[in-house]
């Protein structure tokens, strides 16, 4: 068995939220919704979100235009190919395309809230994971805790890192995609390799896939790094 955890490939183009949800108004949106196996389809207004322009045409959407810089500084996240598991800056949920949604539906339907969301620049659904699973072995992973203000056996104790992850592997034999409640406040979430599998069976694009367990050899992780870095 192998976990990942998900992110979005930022090799694509990315997706932003206007300007007027920027600010304390995303943070607010984030922690209230985010935070928690909760669903919240009936709180959630549908925010509208779009690709970078190149800042010629700027004025024409919603967006900031505001990238990563090459040595000229030219902004090139504009100019980066789309991607069917786009990155939102300023929004804490996973987001599909329409390509991405309808593969993926089925699969992930009994673990997730599908959420909807207003764009000009094509079909978006955002999803909150909702399944959790206490699957983290606390012994032998390698924490960062919260130092404790009391010493008691009462007050939960706070991670604030997880450095090395262990799972008890046979509470994840049936998970397709999860989080777990030591990181409830945080943006982490796992995929097994059945999710895994799908993603690369229908060639979309834009995922990344982190392996937290088992370790990876540090090896071949720093020469994955350096073949990316010179790509």
């Amino acid at each position: 068995m192998r976990i990942c955890q998900l992110t979005s490939n930022h090799d694509f183009r990315p997706l932003h939220l206007p300007r007027v949800l920027a600010g304390d108004e995303t943070a607010r949106i984030n922690h209230q919704f985010f935070s928690g196996p909760a669903a919240i389809g009936g709180k959630w207004t549908p925010p509208e979100v779009c690709h970078l322009q190149p800042p010629s045409n700027s004025s024409a959407h919603c967006c900031e235009p505001c990238g990563v810089l090459d040595e000229h500084g030219t902004i090139q996240e504009s100019q980066l190919p789309a991607g069917d598991f786009p990155h939102c800056w300023g929004l804490n949920f996973g987001v599909l395309g329409q390509r991405a949604f309808h593969v993926l539906k089925e699969l992930i339907a009994p673990y997730v809230e599908f959420l909807p969301l207003v764009s000009h620049d094509g079909d978006f659904t955002a999803f909150k994971v909702l399944r959790f699973v206490d699957a983290l072995d606390l012994q032998k992973s390698k924490i960062d805790w919260v130092p404790q203000r009391k010493q008691d056996n009462v007050t939960p104790r706070i991670v604030r890192e997880v450095k090395r992850f262990v799972f008890d592997e046979k509470l994840l034999v049936n998970e397709i995609i999860f989080r777990i409640p030591q990181l409830s406040t945080g943006i982490k979430v796992f995929v097994t390799e059945a999710f895994m599998q799908v993603v690369k069976a229908h060639n979309l694009t834009g995922f990344r896939f982190t392996q937290v367990w088992p370790p990876e050899d540090q090896q071949e992780v720093f020469m994955r790094k350096r073949l990316r870095k010179h790509k």
